[in-house]
């Protein structure tokens, strides 16, 4: 760890996490039959600082609900009542332009379901990680590269030559590992991981949990895991249950 890295460790040990509190929350998507409800009328309160971890079987409606962190429900679907405020932040449903786009990576980061999915496969990590850099303004882009070669040298990673690599190059878990350092990178503190490790070894996903218990530690996050598997659940502080949407 440098000593760049390290001060800004210690910052954000200082700064007390957001709490984060969605209110009577309802997303339904177009079908056939009409708009139907993938989330009902959901409250659910993130305590500043914990481990939040939502489980549910597939279909249930909890990646809707992690969309809606970071007001990204797509067509056919919409949220159609609710708030979700963020300490600091303010509604993040009230949000447009600039401002939402501004929110989505520096104040909420999001860890999506099968990492691979959200990388460019004509890129290597580093180029997509400057694009990163640039869309949010980011001035000093090297610092940002230092930054990123440390986080990942946290997660037991050669950062130089992930930086270099196309995802292809790169197993499952460190794929995983790529995604958690470009959802924290640019310093988020509200940190959503959607199934972080489906389709993992026991070993990697062992490794992937203790990778989240320590950098939320470290970084003084609000963090909230979906998954669909209680066992794979790194120590939460809270939970809860999505069945059907509810």
């Amino acid at each position: 760890m440098t000593a760049h890295t390290a001060a800004r460790h210690m910052a954000a040990r200082d700064m007390e996490a957001p709490g984060v509190r969605i209110r009577d929350l309802t997303v339904v998507y177009k079908t056939p039959a009409g708009e139907l409800p993938a989330v009902r009328g959901v409250d659910l309160t993130l305590a500043p600082g914990t481990i939040t971890g939502v489980v549910g079987e597939s279909g249930s409606g909890k990646s809707t609900l992690a969309f809606s962190l970071l007001n990204a429900v797509q067509p056919p679907g919409r949220i159609a009542a609710g708030s979700v405020e963020i300490d600091g932040l303010g509604d993040v449903l009230a949000l447009r332009g600039e401002d939402l786009r501004r929110a989505r990576g520096r104040e909420v980061g999001y860890v999506f379901q099968a990492a691979q999915n959200s990388l460019n496969p004509l890129k290597t990590i580093g180029k997509q990680l400057l694009d990163l850099g640039r869309s949010h303004d980011v001035e000093d882009l090297r610092a940002l590269v230092r930054d990123a070669r440390d986080l990942l040298a946290r997660m037991g990673m050669d950062g130089a030559r992930v930086l270099d690599s196309y995802q292809h190059e790169l197993s499952g878990g460190m794929r995983q590992r790529v995604g958690i350092m470009l959802a924290l990178v640019l310093n988020a503190k509200v940190v959503v991981l959607d199934e972080p490790t489906t389709a993992l070894d026991m070993i990697t996903q062992a490794t992937i949990l203790r990778i989240i218990r320590e950098v939320h530690e470290e970084r003084a996050l609000t963090t909230l895991v979906i998954t669909h598997d209680p066992t794979t659940s790194p120590s939460c502080t809270a939970g809860g249950s999505s069945s059907t949407g509810r």
